[in-house]
């Protein structure tokens, strides 16, 4: 499997099958991981980065619907996080967010660096 994985996906693809190992030793049956809920919270943001190598924004368009009392700000940049990466539209928002609870206007994108 290494060796077909470090052709497909150069940049990981050998680390990633050797990783794998580490999960031969989970047990088989496991119990289901509850949905996502917010019941009850203030809104909650969810900061998605368009382009993550590492977590699609994919997953952060779910968690914002799952979550039900969320809104999404999205950042057009690169990288494996938003905040305090250079975007100053995604600063003032989270700030906005964590100081006053104030949500960005929904949709929001913030453009690239």
């Amino acid at each position: 499997m290494g060796r077909a994985w470090a052709k497909q996906y150069p940049m990981f693809g050998l680390w990633q099958a050797a990783a794998l190992t580490q999960c031969s030793g989970w047990q088989k049956q496991r119990t289901p991981i509850p949905p996502e809920t917010a019941a009850g919270s203030s809104p909650i943001l969810v900061v998605g980065n368009l382009h993550d190598p590492a977590t699609p924004y994919a997953g952060a368009v779910n968690l914002t619907k799952e979550l039900g009392r969320a809104s999404l700000l999205s950042w057009n940049g690169e990288g494996h996080t938003s905040y305090l990466e250079g975007s100053t539209c995604v600063d003032r928002a989270v700030n906005a967010y964590l100081i006053n609870k104030t949500l960005p206007t929904p949709n929001t994108t913030c453009p690239a660096r």
